[in-house]
């Protein structure tokens, strides 16, 4: 009795201690037919001004980002990513000419503005039915869609001074290349011009297409009369940060030429960059692209027959990959012995470092025979990567994830090179019966740019075809020394205008400093294979070491000579005194 009293007068103190709790945090109640949604009364804001105007800022700025995400398409002018850039800066900065808003108004630029004005007066006296206010108004329709164009947002992408600096840079790279063309009288393109003129009938067509395309306004024009500007000038055009989109240059060429001449605007462009690097001419000219880097880069890289087929795998189906990898993390935490797993909560530590071990008796091994079934599944994953999706019979390779050897190494390997004449684009490689055939590749003072802006170019933008990308580290792979480029030199697959072979190995050896690239499945990954093939072989690999060993240099041989001649005059002398 004693207890249930007990307990009787504990719940009754509880109760009273709880009843003024409760009742502190007890809500409101809700009347019949009232509205229980959160729209309706919304919660009252306790920011000050400054915060709610920073987070509507904030908003406003993750809605444009989601709409501009939605539209789904992206960027294609892009500041290069501080990764690759910091390899060489002045790589993707422009040295003369500024085009765009990412340079604009830099003082060390501000010398070519005056010739840009020069420029758009020779332009607009070019056909005189169109004035400069007809440009602003065509281009002004299209600044949103251009300044959709770029990145990053920066101050000239604002208000008139868009409208303006994208019109002088249109019409200055515009009479660029018309003043360029009398230059090509000997190039089909100008004889094409010279035929449309002789049978159109049109007496006043022909005059305004004579003043067009070879007017000169008397001025003496200071970059072609110059030796090399014209040059400089171009390469500060073929930069990822310079340029400004394409369809702002072909809608102002298409109003002010008097006849329509299919991709004169491109042909123009391309006759003039053939100095810097030869073209694919099998590829045939689209009717957009995104800016005249793009042009250049989409007629250099190999045509879809060069590429050959590309092999896919049992993996490409996503069923059989989904499974194997839920099944890898499931077998991951299965122990791998009889013995209990070491438990969680053992601190953290560091080993030594390799060398450390080495010091104290630890020896190092490769893992051919791993019981853990971890190691089974990666087998087994490894064996499905390459298995065919068709149900022809299996072929055995195998692919390893290596570097192939450099030049020289790959000589000694019985490998010869030779210089592919038949190829129509730079890039295309082919490896068969031991021969590695490469196009001619000049390297000059600018070659370290180009290379760098291509590779940028096809790195920020998603969509882009990574070509020159696969081939500089296929070359990258070939040279490791001075000795790798005199031998491609003497085989004429490497023309160095640099005058030493070592900056030519040093210019390769950092051109994909910073690069993401998977080399397996590009365009040159089939010849890598085949390569890594041929020097996997027994016989290549005896060939190389003795090759290397003893016929490496006159010394070598001399001393291998003397010693099979001293092993002979030996076994002479044992034989004679056995005989007497």
């Amino acid at each position: 009795m004693r207890n249930v009293q007990r307990q009787r007068r504990t719940k009754i103190s509880v109760s009273r201690i709880a009843e003024p709790i409760a009742a502190s945090f007890k809500m409101p109640e809700i009347e019949e037919g009232a509205n229980t949604s959160t729209n309706a009364s919304p919660r009252p804001s306790c920011l000050t001004p400054d915060r709610q105007a920073l987070a509507d800022s904030i908003m406003e700025s993750v809605k444009a980002s989601v709409s501009k995400l939605r539209r789904g398409d992206p960027p294609t002018i892009y500041i290069v990513r501080q990764t690759i850039r910091q390899v060489n800066e002045v790589a993707y900065e422009p040295k003369m000419v500024s085009i765009g808003p990412y340079h604009h108004g830099k003082e060390r630029l501000q010398g070519m503005e005056e010739n840009k004005l020069l420029y758009l007066d020779s332009f607009l006296s070019r056909n005189p039915d169109h004035l400069l206010e007809d440009y602003l108004e065509a281009i002004e329709e299209l600044k949103d869609k251009a300044r959709s164009c770029y990145s990053e947002k920066v101050g000239p992408l604002m208000g008139k001074e868009f409208l303006k600096m994208v019109v002088l840079d249109a019409c200055f790279i515009v009479e660029f290349f018309l003043r360029f063309l009398p230059f090509m009288y000997k190039l089909e393109l100008c004889r094409q011009l010279w035929e449309e003129l002789k049978q159109n009938e049109d007496l006043g067509l022909i005059s305004a297409m004579d003043k067009f395309f070879f007017h000169s306004n008397g001025f003496e024009d200071p970059i072609f009369r110059t030796i090399g500007m014209d040059s400089l000038i171009g390469y500060d055009m073929l930069l990822l940060e310079n340029q400004i989109p394409f369809f702002l240059l072909q809608n102002i060429f298409k109003m002010a030429c008097p006849v329509n001449v299919p991709h004169l605007l491109e042909k123009m462009a391309l006759y003039f960059f053939d100095e810097f690097m030869p073209r694919n001419k099998k590829i045939e000219i689209k009717d957009s692209y995104y800016h005249l880097l793009h042009l250049f880069h989409s007629h250099l890289i190999p045509t879809p027959t060069d590429h050959g087929k590309e092999e896919h795998n049992l993996l490409c189906n996503p069923i059989i990959k989904y499974v194997l990898n839920k099944l890898k993390n499931l077998l991951m935490f299965l122990p791998c012995s009889n013995k209990a797993p070491l438990p969680i909560t053992k601190p953290l530590q560091m080993i030594p470092f390799a060398t450390d071990l080495q010091l104290v008796g630890v020896k190092f091994k490769k893992n051919e025979k791993s019981n853990t079934i971890k190691y089974v599944l990666n087998k087994l994953k490894n064996l499905l990567m390459f298995l065919p999706c068709s149900k022809k019979k299996k072929e055995k390779r195998k692919k390893l994830l290596q570097m192939i050897p450099c030049a020289t190494d790959l000589q000694l390997a019985g490998v010869k090179f030779k210089k592919n004449e038949e190829s129509n684009s730079i890039l295309k490689v082919k490896f068969s019966h031991g021969v590695l055939e490469i196009p001619l590749l000049l390297i000059h003072d600018h070659s370290d740019t180009l290379f760098r802006n291509l590779v940028a170019f096809e790195q920020c933008h998603p969509e882009a075809t990574i070509c020159f990308t696969t081939y500089l580290m296929f070359m990258d792979f070939l040279v490791n020394t001075s000795k790798d480029v005199a031998l491609l030199h003497r085989n004429g697959i490497i023309d160095n205008l640099l005058g030493s072979d070592d900056e030519v190995a040093h210019l390769f050896n950092r051109l994909c400093i910073g690069i993401f690239h998977n080399f397996e499945g590009s365009y040159l990954s089939d010849v890598k294979d085949r390569v890594q093939k041929h020097c996997e072989n027994k016989r290549n690999m005896w060939r190389a070491s003795l090759m290397r060993d003893y016929f490496s240099n006159p010394w070598t041989i001399i001393s291998l000579i003397a010693a099979f001649i001293l092993l002979g005059l030996t076994i002479t002398q044992t034989v004679f005194s056995i005989l007497h």
